[in-house]
Parts: C-alpha cells; structure tokens; sequence
C-alpha cells in the first residue's frame, strides 16, 4: 500500500528467521501482520512472529518509527541500499503503480 508519504510500495515482505518489532514515537503507523491490520500509536509496539507476512507503511509526514530486527541479519544494508536506490530515484518498485 502507497500513500503519499509511502515513496516506494512496500514488497510484502515475509519474515524468516527474525522477528521484526515497530514501535511509533509519533503519528500513526498501520502494520499488517499475517493478515490482520494493527495500528501503532505512540507508546504502542507491534511484533511479528518469524515465518509470517508483514508489512507496514506511513500515514502522515509526522509519523517517526524505530523497526527493530532481532537477530539483525543484513537488514542496516538492505535499508541502505534502499534508501540510495529511491534518492537517486532508481529504485526498481519507484514508478510501480
């Protein structure tokens, strides 16, 4: 799901042997979690199980969240990467509808 604020749509990624965790400091930020939509307010946190679908996007230019990934794997160079592709506005999903 895009938004405006969302500039890539995000893959529906499914976890494997990790369990990622948001948490929301402000704004709203809705995460799907093997089909079921939670929001993470501020002061909430949300965890998916390994071996489940999961995604999330932002709702509003506010919206700060912390994506803790545990054991952390190579996530830091995939959300480097990610961010490099979109800066330079090569990202491969960047003009996906």
């Amino acid at each position: 799901m895009a938004t405006p604020y969302s500039p890539v749509p995000n893959p529906t990624p499914v976890t494997r042997n990790y369990s990622p965790t948001w948490y929301a400091p402000t704004g709203r930020l809705p995460v799907i979690v093997d089909g079921t939509e939670t929001i993470v307010n501020p002061g909430d946190s949300m965890t998916a199980p390994p071996h489940v679908v999961h995604e999330f996007w932002s709702e509003t230019a506010d919206t700060e969240f912390d994506h803790e990934i545990r054991p952390p794997l190579r996530h830091w160079a995939m959300f480097e990467l990610w961010h490099n592709l979109e800066t330079a506005g090569t990202h491969p999903l960047a003009h996906a509808a």
